[in-house]
């Protein structure tokens, strides 16, 4: 492959895009509600697991690994064009381990 000789090409050329897309600020944001929620919910109300308990972010690891395997690879293999790209994955898991951490 021939390397783009001015910069537009560059910016256009597939696989170029940003790590933080739109899809991956919306998904990511709803799943960090979904931290939010579900930590006070489950150890307060529900008196269960310390999931999201002092600093401890296994809510959102559990999260990431949810949203890996079912919708990355479940989904993904029927509607390929759905699946999250490596970096909107790692996008999605730090906003969901900081807010599961907050």
């Amino acid at each position: 492959m021939v390397p783009p000789q001015d910069g537009k090409e560059a910016l256009n050329a597939p696989g170029t895009a940003g790590f933080m897309t739109v899809r991956a600020l919306v998904v990511g944001s709803v799943l960090c509600g979904l931290c939010g929620v579900a930590g006070p919910y489950l150890t307060i109300y529900l008196q269960s697991s310390r999931m999201f308990a002092d600093y401890h972010t296994g809510g959102a690891s559990f999260l990431l690994f949810v949203l890996l395997i079912l919708f990355n690879f479940g989904v993904g293999l029927l509607l390929p064009w759905l699946k999250f790209r490596p970096s909107e994955l790692m996008a999605m898991g730090a906003m969901m381990l900081t807010g599961g951490a907050i």
